[in-house]
């Protein structure tokens, strides 16, 4: 998600609801989405119905286990930085 999307995405939630942000520079960025996603992939159901209906959440898990390469691909050629 590019700094714009984020802005517009944020403008949508509660004022009240918590949110963390990663930024692409951030040295543990990467693990830490990519841990939220396999929790997203990881859902799943034997009943048929129960798991169709987690779908989305495995495909989100999947997107975001893209998101957690392109960091750190990104991270590769412009460097990482420890939280502040």
């Amino acid at each position: 998600m590019t700094p714009p999307e984020g802005i517009a995405y944020l403008l949508t939630l509660p004022e009240n609801e918590p949110v963390m942000i990663f930024r692409g520079r951030d040295a543990f960025a990467p693990a830490a989405i990519q841990c939220w996603a396999i929790l997203c992939t990881s859902q799943g159901s034997l009943n048929a119905e129960k798991h169709e209906a987690l779908k989305p959440t495995r495909d989100k898990g999947d997107r975001a286990m893209h998101l957690a390469a392109e960091m750190r691909e990104w991270q590769r050629k412009y460097g990482t930085k420890m939280p502040d």
